[in-house]
């Protein structure tokens, strides 16, 4: 996986999804709701759909369904399942 630096944040993927991409990497053991997101970025849950479909389509971050709601998923970061070294995220 390519190295995603403040260049290629700032042309590839809105300011939101920088932040948004931050709380998951230092949460790493953490699975988030888009609505849980939104209230930690102090974000619209609809700005934030949109932001996590982008570092989905980047290959970021990774979801899953909730059991429980199947209406909703749980969103977190790439790393935990594949390895990936904190170089690969700069900010």
């Amino acid at each position: 996986m390519a190295v995603i630096t403040d260049s290629d944040m700032d042309s590839k993927v809105p300011k939101n999804a920088v932040s948004i991409l931050k709380i998951l990497k230092n949460n790493e053991t953490v699975r988030f709701k888009p609505l849980d997101l939104a209230d930690q970025v102090k974000q619209n849950p609809r700005t934030v759909r949109y932001a996590l479909k982008k570092l989905l389509d980047m290959g970021l971050v990774n979801r899953e369904p909730d059991l429980e709601d199947l209406r909703t998923f749980y969103y977190f970061i790439k790393a935990q399942q594949e390895g990936l070294s904190d170089e690969d995220f700069e900010f």
